[in-house]
C-alpha cells in the first residue's frame, strides 16, 4: 500500500518537473488572502494565453509576484513551492518504505549473535 501511495505521489511530481524544465514561465501579481479555517491560501491572477487565470498557493510567505511554471500539455500552473512540497512527500514516503523494511528485519538475532 506505501508502495503505491508513493508511485502516486511520483505520478503528480512528474507533470510538475515537465511545467518546471520545458513549460512557459509567467508571474503573477497577489489579489488577497482567504482563510479556510486555520490555513491562509493566497491568491494570484496571471494571463496565460491571453485569459486570466487564477492560482492559490498555501505558502506562508506572501509575496507580491510569483512565478509560475505552466505544463505544455494540461496548462496547469506550478510554483516551486507546490514542487518543493511534492518532493518532501516523495522523501518522506521514502524513509516510511525504509523503516517499514528495516523493522522486518531480524535485529534481535543479528546483536545477540555478535
Amino acid at each position: 500500500m506505501l508502495l503505491g501511495v508513493g508511485i502516486n505521489e511520483l505520478r503528480k511530481l512528474l507533470p510538475m518537473l515537465k511545467a518546471k524544465r520545458a513549460g512557459q514561465s509567467v508571474y503573477a501579481v497577489y489579489t488577497k488572502t482567504n482563510h479556510y479555517g486555520h490555513t491562509p491560501v493566497q491568491m494570484y491572477e496571471y494571463t496565460y494565453m491571453g485569459q486570466l487565470q487564477r492560482y492559490q498557493s498555501e505558502s506562508r510567505k506572501q509575496t507580491e509576484q510569483l512565478e509560475l511554471y505552466i505544463n505544455p500539455n494540461t496548462g496547469k500552473a506550478y510554483s516551486q513551492y507546490d514542487i518543493t512540497k511534492q518532493i518532501a512527500k516523495i522523501c518522506i514516503m521514502g524513509v516510511m518504505a525504509l523503516m517499514t523494511c528495516l523493522m522486518g528485519l531480524p535485529f534481535k538475532e543479528a546483536f545477540t549473535n555478535w
